[in-house]
């Protein structure tokens, strides 16, 4: 027999002897699959099932059909049923949900590039549901709810992500952020200092502390969690909001400070020095509205209204000849 002969033998025995192997269950599973007739395909299932509950090979086909349906969830339960009967089909379980995970992952990621974040809600919630342990898809997960205003579901999702990996980070930041956003201001406050716990130089935490405890009425704590946020990074857009905010909700004790950080940073800024004159017109402090009134006229030389505001900080300060020589100046005599 030529060596031709040989190998056509030898490929025609192999054939036979897989197909010997095959059982009648994987025979039928895959005729009902090479028509794509999952419905079928389940229902011979189902009845081998109710014969034989532990069988591992049909739970692995009932996980794999099911996956092939998207019900990951359900797929799931049938797979473990199959490797706690036998781990005869745990690489083929390995294989298939690994393939299916980086399939869903990879499509949630390109619709979240192209901002179709409804999209990308629902295949990484397929990704979630076939591998929930794995938190990296939390985030990405959670933002899309977020961009889709749904803050409940984003809040389940960063809650789903902590009860895998009870410290990480986005998810607990992220968490709080959105207890922000949808008004729980007493939660945002909680799980920002369980956070701070773990993370306790980060700004973005003690900038949702400071503005949590604004909105609730706490302003001493307020003012307490800024000033551990100017500890580790604050730009001067930030302080000076954080100033406005106060300001604005008649906490003129708590702004100033926060104002004079600001005049360190930026000494020309009219807004500042503006909210500054007006403090110190309230609280008496007529020396240091005086100050303010005059950067602010040297700043705006021909500004009349500016003018008035000094001469009436001279005349408050008892500064009568500045007084008098503004009041000339202006034509009021």
């Amino acid at each position: 027999m030529n060596t031709k002969n040989s190998l056509s033998l030898g490929l025609i025995c192999l054939f036979f002897l897989i197909n010997a192997c095959e059982s009648a269950v994987m025979r039928d599973f895959n005729n009902h699959m090479a028509g794509n007739d999952f419905r079928s395909a389940k229902q011979m299932l189902e009845t081998e099932l109710s014969q034989n509950p532990n069988s591992a090979e049909a739970n692995y086909l009932m996980g794999n059909v099911l996956s092939r349906e998207k019900q990951y969830e359900e797929a799931n339960s049938y797979f473990e049923r199959s490797l706690n009967s036998s781990s005869m089909y745990r690489e083929h379980i390995e294989y298939l949900k690994e393939r299916n995970y980086r399939l869903e992952l990879n499509a949630g990621l390109d619709t979240r590039e192209r901002e179709r974040f409804s999209d990308t809600a629902r295949y990484f919630t397929y990704a979630s549901q076939i591998f929930p342990d794995r938190v990296e898809v939390y985030p990405t997960l959670g933002n899309a709810f977020t961009e889709l205003e749904d803050h409940e579901q984003a809040q389940q999702v960063y809650l789903q992500c902590l009860d895998h990996d009870a410290e990480n980070f986005h998810c607990g930041l992220n968490l709080a952020e959105s207890y922000f956003n949808s008004e729980e201001y007493e939660k945002a406050v909680e799980t920002s200092l369980e956070f701070l716990k773990h993370f306790p130089s980060n700004h973005t935490l003690y900038k949702i502390l400071a503005y949590s405890h604004l909105e609730i009425g706490n302003f001493s704590d307020a003012v307490d969690a800024f000033y551990q946020k100017l500890d580790y990074r604050s730009n001067y857009h930030s302080v000076k909001q954080f100033a406005n905010e106060l300001n604005n909700l008649g906490e003129i004790y708590r702004a100033e400070p926060f104002y004079r950080i600001c005049l360190q940073r930026m000494p020309g800024d009219q807004d500042v020095l503006s909210a500054l004159s007006y403090i110190y017109l309230e609280t008496g402090n007529f020396g240091l509205m005086v100050e303010a009134n005059q950067r602010l006229v040297a700043l705006n030389p021909e500004n009349r209204r500016l003018k008035e505001n000094l001469m009436l900080a001279y005349e408050l300060n008892g500064d009568i000849d500045n007084y008098r020589a503004l009041k000339s100046d202006l034509g009021l005599d």
